[in-house]
């Protein structure tokens, strides 16, 4: 995103409110005391899939990284389940583990044929 638009894509590439939540949470943590991170940092699984959608984005940054939009969006859904899994302290299975070998490999794959 920061090749494609800038150092300041956040300002201007997110969808609406997603930036107001991130920022509230770092605020959240620093007042518990915690140091910040990049903002960024504070995304949530679902809103990196609305990033990579979002027309203006999808074509400029990621349509020539994934060519499908199809591709991300099942990507995504198949992993959402092994995120729930995980995030809640849940058993991952050896199918969630062989899940997430292939979608990660499919998403590393395309991501390192685009930086060739």
């Amino acid at each position: 995103m920061e090749e494609a638009f800038g150092e300041h894509w956040i300002k201007r590439q997110l969808p609406k409110g997603m930036r107001d939540r991130w920022e509230e949470k770092r605020k959240a943590e620093m007042d518990a005391g915690r140091p910040g991170r990049p903002l960024v940092e504070y995304a949530d699984f679902s809103d990196y899939r609305m990033i990579i959608e979002r027309n203006d984005n999808w074509k400029t940054a990621f349509k020539p990284v994934f060519r499908r939009p199809e591709d991300v969006r099942e990507s995504f859904q198949r992993l959402n389940p092994v995120r729930i899994a995980t995030m809640h302290s849940r058993i991952v299975t050896l199918d969630d583990e062989l899940l997430l070998m292939v979608e990660t490999r499919r998403v590393l794959k395309a991501i390192q044929l685009k930086s060739r």
